[in-house]
């Protein structure tokens, strides 16, 4: 996970421009096998997720979780679903919104059984990504905002470390990959 600032972003670009940044980001991901055998000794235990899930913050907000969905196989939109429920940071909430036409909403209500969290939304026509994304963020009442494609997997400690970076004064959280 990679913690910018607003700021310290901005800065970078105006000093070195986009191309100089977007090298540095490519570079920065470049090696997967490095990334692929260093993942794994940041993974949560399970006894990290307990303690985690007894933490409290000094300031907990709501993420709103924004996910746009079409047409998602079943078996991939349970994998996603999961692992929001999954998450040991609990102050969250999701928001889909549904441009296709597959029992999403059916799928939702199974996994989440009623969930006051949930907030779904079944459009009358798909707005691709960002008009899906846009529906989605309409529906959200928390502090702050977080995009997760409706195949995505999120580790269960992604949404406690981004709290934990905003209780650290970061301005902005980007994660990719983990």
């Amino acid at each position: 996970m990679g913690t910018y600032g607003l700021k310290k972003v901005s800065a970078y670009l105006k000093r070195y421009g986009f191309k100089t940044l977007f090298r540095k980001v490519l570079e920065r991901h470049s090696n997967k096998s490095d990334y692929n055998s260093s993942r794994h000794k940041e993974l949560a235990t399970q006894s990290e997720l307990a303690e985690q899930r007894q933490h409290r913050f000094d300031y907990e907000p709501v993420i709103s979780i924004i996910m746009p969905a079409f047409n998602t196989p079943e078996k991939s939109l349970i994998q996603t679903l999961t692992s929001v429920l999954e998450q040991s940071y609990t102050k969250w909430e999701l928001c889909i919104a549904d441009g296709g036409n597959l029992p999403v909403q059916d799928i939702v209500n199974k996994v989440f059984e009623n969930d006051s969290r949930v907030k779904y939304k079944a459009l009358k026509e798909n707005k691709g990504i960002s008009g899906n994304s846009n529906a989605g963020i309409e529906m959200a009442n928390g502090d702050y905002i977080a995009f997760l494609d409706h195949d995505d997997i999120l580790e269960p400690n992604v949404l406690y470390e981004v709290v934990r970076k905003i209780n650290c004064g970061a301005e902005m959280v980007y994660t990719d990959e983990d």
